[in-house]
């Protein structure tokens, strides 16, 4: 076995014995995603080559539910499994959010959200219930409590139903309600995101999410980031799926520069 001091050997071909030590389990947790010493991507123009592969492949492992814990890793990512995990639990906390803020904002993008609605769609032609500088501060509340230890979901529908009644006051519209209403408005928001958080009404959300990420890891495009938060009503989202996409791209980096030989000797049987 090679000692965890010794230097990394060189690439081995795809013929030789597994490598012991794989680089991906040389990072720190503390350091995974800024580690200067971090691969970078290699540009692909497509994602049927074998980076494409692995980098879609990452994608769907992470944004699928408990796909980490229930199915089996593969080998050449055993040593990413904590990364994995954080990467998903960033990806749920970037569904939650969408989630939220189109609770907060009312009806107008709750069909973008649908499973019925298309996976391409139209920019939202309603008016959004909260302006931009309301919309942040939605955000950055909701961010603040997701990123608290032992979030339950208890915890984030009384912030989203306070971001409401903020709201409301601000515009004039509320109405005086005293603590039994507060606690009705409560229950009922939690209501609503029990069930638009339910796997089958949340599918096209992961999907829209999904094909964000593929985009940034497959061409870098952060405008189609932008372009379809904005269009299911998620904008103040776009730069958390952004900076996940960057995260995974590390991992995938990573993983391609210590196994590529391996990748591009499977994708080639799949290719024959």
């Amino acid at each position: 076995p090679v000692s965890a001091t010794s230097p990394p050997s060189p690439s081995p071909s795809p013929s030789s014995p597994f490598p012991v030590r794989m680089r991906t389990g040389t990072i720190g947790e503390s350091t995974a995603f800024s580690s200067p010493q971090t691969p970078q991507l290699e540009p692909i123009s497509s994602m049927r080559c074998w980076r494409g592969l692995v980098r879609v492949g990452l994608v769907h492992l992470i944004s699928g539910d408990g796909a980490i814990a229930s199915m089996s890793v593969p080998e050449t990512l055993l040593r990413d499994v904590p990364r994995l995990f954080a990467l998903q639990n960033d990806f749920q906390k970037c569904m939650v959010l969408a989630v939220c803020l189109t609770v907060i904002d009312g009806p107008c993008h709750t069909a973008s959200l649908t499973p019925t609605a298309t996976a391409t769609m139209a920019p939202a032609t309603s008016t959004p219930v909260l302006a931009a500088s309301r919309r942040r501060d939605a955000a950055r509340r909701i961010k603040a409590i997701l990123g608290g230890p032992d979030v339950t979901i208890e915890h984030i529908a009384a912030e989203v139903s306070s971001c409401m009644t903020s709201h409301d006051e601000g515009s004039g519209s509320g109405s005086g309600s005293g603590g039994n209403n507060a606690e009705a408005d409560t229950a009922h928001v939690l209501g609503t995101l029990r069930a638009r958080l339910h796997r089958s009404s949340c599918r096209v959300l992961v999907e829209h999410l999904t094909n964000m990420l593929v985009c940034l890891l497959v061409s870098n495009d952060t405008s189609f980031v932008h372009e379809t938060c904005a269009n299911i009503g998620a904008n103040d989202v776009a730069d958390d799926v952004i900076d996940l996409g960057r995260k995974i791209g590390q991992v995938a980096a990573v993983s391609e520069t210590v196994c590529g030989p391996w990748y591009a000797a499977i994708a080639s049987e799949f290719a024959t």
